[in-house]
């Protein structure tokens, strides 16, 4: 079933967890793990020996960046960090003449536009990402934007495992942390979209005038549906904590909607 499953992945681009099937989201955890086994014995899996893959951040980072380039150095590959402020990008290069440049010299392409780089307004990140994809014949690989984080929602799952097996029902509170600044929503919309399509009974708890987007909310009540979990929002935070089995506090700000 792996096999299949990881075969249809092939060349896909992931720009959400939505996009991939359960069997296609359960192998590539299966897959994680076994990396993660052989790594913690310091045995080197070169799949991606004499790859590249352009990691184009528009926006800052600190963890994506690491685990990406930590990850191609692990299977054998180069990472090549682009910031996108040091490209022709902004003298008006279109994105679908640098699409089409990086699959020429690459094999994988990562976009990442969030936060300020779009003066916060909900859905211009995601129509970038959209683009590099509608063009470039590699696989393109959503490294956040306004709308999701697939990579980060793909780790958290693979943490809440670690920890439940694949036991459903488990209670996974999503709350607002403090920040001293704006911070975009994609990491809790994935959250909630992924954890709700594996059982959990996911609780989204924020303050009056901090909701997410609407169509996220839908989706996450269709995928409860299919899954055998609940999906509720509150706005009342210590309600929401009662029986937690699991909370992640994700910065986050209304941002433009």
């Amino acid at each position: 079933m792996d096999g299949r499953a990881l075969a249809n992945l092939s060349g896909r681009d992931l720009i959400t967890t939505q996009d991939w099937s359960i069997d296609e989201l359960e192998a590539t955890l299966r897959l994680a793990h076994s990396f993660r086994q052989k790594r913690r014995k310091n045995h080197v899996v070169p799949l991606l020996r004499n790859k590249t893959f352009f990691a184009l951040f528009y926006a800052s980072s600190t963890r994506t960046r690491a685990a990406f380039e930590a990850g191609m150095t692990y299977l054998g590959g180069h990472a090549q960090y682009i910031d996108a402020s040091t490209t022709r990008l902004g003298a008006g290069e279109a994105v679908r003449d640098v699409a089409k440049m990086y699959e020429r010299y690459g094999h994988g392409l990562g976009v990442r536009i969030l936060d300020d780089v779009i003066d916060y307004a909900y859905g211009r990140g995601i129509a970038v990402v959209r683009e590099y994809a509608k063009h470039a014949s590699i696989p393109v690989i959503n490294m956040a934007c306004c709308t999701y984080h697939p990579t980060q929602g793909l780790a958290d799952l693979m943490t809440l495992r670690d920890e439940f097996g694949t036991k459903k029902r488990k209670k996974y509170v999503i709350m607002w942390a403090y920040s001293k600044g704006f911070r975009g929503r994609c990491s809790v919309q994935e959250d909630a979209l992924i954890t709700s399509r594996f059982g959990y009974d996911v609780v989204l708890a924020h303050p009056e005038g901090f909701e997410i987007d609407d169509k996220i909310v839908a989706a996450c009540s269709e995928n409860v549906a299919a899954s055998g979990g609940t999906f509720t929002v509150s706005n009342d935070l210590k309600t929401a904590l009662e029986g937690a089995d699991e909370i992640q506090a994700l910065v986050v700000d209304r941002g433009n909607a």
